[in-house]
Parts: structure tokens; C-alpha cells; sequence
């Protein structure tokens, strides 16, 4: 199973911060709508994960906001994340 764009509109922020190397606070203003990942932080998510950059571009288009809602979304997207840095590290 991949990480789908539906991951991320549920993903904490700490969970968006992991896969685009990123700040928490970072990942709340893009949200928020006051600004977007640039293309070169955009290429770096997608080249460190696989995840394509129109799935993690439509994943951070929060039309859907309760984040709260689906808790297996984001434990199967902390598993995937802890999958990620352990294959960084080797």
C-alpha cells in the first residue's frame, strides 16, 4: 500500500513536517492557504519518498479539515514515515 493523497489531508502536521523536511509551523501556514512548499522542497519530498508531486500537492489541498476524523489513515501514515527513516539511516 502507498501513501495516498487522502493520507495526507488526514496526516498531522508533524507527519507533513517528516516527509517535506519541514517545520510543524510550516506546515500550518501552508494550510492555511499563506503560502505553498516551493518546487525545489516539492522535488526533495518527492525524491526522498516516491510519493508523486501531484498526490502530495492535492494531499495538502485541505478542502477536507477534520483531521481528526480517520486515526488509521495517519497511524498507517507513521508507520510508513518510521519505514522511511529507518531506510535513511541504514
Amino acid at each position: 500500500m502507498q501513501i495516498t493523497e487522502e493520507h495526507l489531508r488526514y496526516a498531522l502536521a508533524k507527519q507533513i513536517a517528516l516527509i517535506f523536511d519541514t517545520s510543524e509551523q510550516t506546515v500550518s501556514n501552508w494550510r492555511l492557504g499563506k503560502n505553498h512548499p516551493s518546487g525545489r522542497m516539492l522535488q526533495k519530498a518527492c525524491d526522498r519518498t516516491g510519493i508523486p508531486k501531484e498526490t502530495l500537492l492535492r494531499g495538502l489541498d485541505l478542502r477536507v479539515l477534520d483531521a481528526d476524523r480517520n486515526e488509521q489513515l495517519r497511524v498507517f501514515l507513521d508507520e510508513e514515515l518510521a519505514k522511511l527513516s529507518s531506510e535513511q539511516a541504514a
